[in-house]
């Protein structure tokens, strides 16, 4: 089964900085987990949509736990030719943001922005220093959001 992002294929490397290629054990290793977290921030319980009918706009990627996964386009095999080739590459291009974040992330107290020192030390914090994903990280994948937003009267 093929992935959306290929840590041995030249042109899904291409899209990290230089410097960061070598690493071609930690990107191996952190490519498909974070593939798997990005795919898992839009997969949802097919029972929470119940009421309104089995989305059209999903696909099932565990039966036994009714786990759908609301992209359009998506196809748990990258391969499939229902894929969207547009989403493909959103989320390739997705994937590879979200390592090289976690990459330069992990190198420094992922709690701290910024630290300086003349008298003392000074400390500023991230306030993204919870999240598993920087900023915007999912622009490219908003066309493709088949999530319902919640509603309520």
């Amino acid at each position: 089964m093929a992935t959306y992002f290929d840590s041995s294929k030249g042109p899904h490397l291409e899209l990290l900085p230089e410097g960061m290629r070598r690493s071609q054990d930690e990107i191996s290793r952190l490519a498909p987990q974070v593939e798997r977290d990005v795919i898992r921030f839009y997969t949802r319980r097919a029972s929470q949509y119940s009421t309104l009918g089995f989305p059209t706009v999903a696909e099932v990627v565990n039966v036994d736990l009714g786990l759908v996964v609301f992209l359009l386009g998506y196809k748990v095999d990258a391969d499939d030719a229902d894929t969207d080739v547009d989403l493909k590459i959103a989320l390739r291009d997705t994937i590879a943001d979200v390592i090289v974040w976690r990459i330069r992330r992990g190198a420094k107290d992922p709690a701290i922005r910024e630290e300086s020192s003349q008298r003392g030390k000074s400390v500023e914090y991230d306030e993204h220093r919870s999240s598993d994903f920087p900023p915007n990280w999912n622009y490219r994948l908003a066309n493709f959001n088949g999530v319902e937003p919640p509603w309520a009267m």
